[in-house]
């Protein structure tokens, strides 16, 4: 696991702390309201500009999360946003993670 840092978090606002994962295309984050979630850089960006009700499901959704499985938000290929997907989330084990 490489540095931690401190940041508020894309999902609620408050602060935070996240590690670099994936060659620093990806964060993992530790809220202690949101719990812990996984957020690809461009995901973040487009976070950023959408509406709070997203952020608020996507939080709901990572509390949600199984014991042995972490929230992965990223953006959708692009056949997926002809489809008029805005982000991926989904549960992924732990131990499948890029580190």
């Amino acid at each position: 696991m490489g540095n931690e840092f401190e940041q508020n978090c894309p999902l609620c606002g408050k602060p935070a702390k996240y590690f670099g994962v994936d060659y620093g295309r990806r964060k993992t984050f530790h809220c202690k309201e949101c719990s812990c979630f996984q957020i690809s850089n461009p995901a973040e960006a487009r976070l950023e500009q959408s509406i709070q009700n997203w952020r608020d499901q996507l939080s709901q959704k990572a509390k949600s999360a199984p014991e042995d499985s972490i929230l992965v938000i990223t953006t959708p290929s692009n056949e997926e946003k002809e489809k008029g997907i805005g982000l991926n989330a989904v549960y992924t084990q732990k131990s499948k993670l890029p580190t």
